[in-house]
């Protein structure tokens, strides 16, 4: 290992290590392989009404790895117009279990009665 390449694997683990998020030290070295390989990354974005716990985004950052694999790359965001639930996307599918959606879905029924 080069001098250069230690110091940039101790740069990355100290900036994780003081964000308190060496956890996801495993998902930036799998990141890095991907760019390294020239390997796409799939993303799936989970967005929210409110902020998640780190505990609730890794239980469903588990559920969607079971569901999807694991070589996808989970992003977090919050949209409080959802007003309430979330709302998963994932290449060109959505699944949208907010209020926001639920609403208009019934809006769409009751205007087309």
């Amino acid at each position: 290992m080069t001098n250069l390449s230690y110091l940039i694997a101790d740069t990355i683990y100290q900036i994780l290590e003081k964000q308190g998020q060496l956890d996801k030290l495993p998902e930036v070295i799998d990141l890095l392989k991907a760019k390294y390989n020239n390997t796409p990354i799939h993303q799936i974005f989970v967005i929210t009404s409110a902020p998640l716990t780190d505990q609730q985004k890794k239980q469903l950052a588990q559920v969607i790895q079971q569901n999807l694999g694991q070589d996808k790359q989970i992003i977090f965001k919050v949209d409080k117009d959802l007003l309430g639930g979330l709302v998963i996307k994932y290449q060109d599918k959505i699944i949208d279990l907010s209020l926001k959606g639920r609403l208009h879905k019934i809006k769409q029924e009751l205007t087309n009665e």
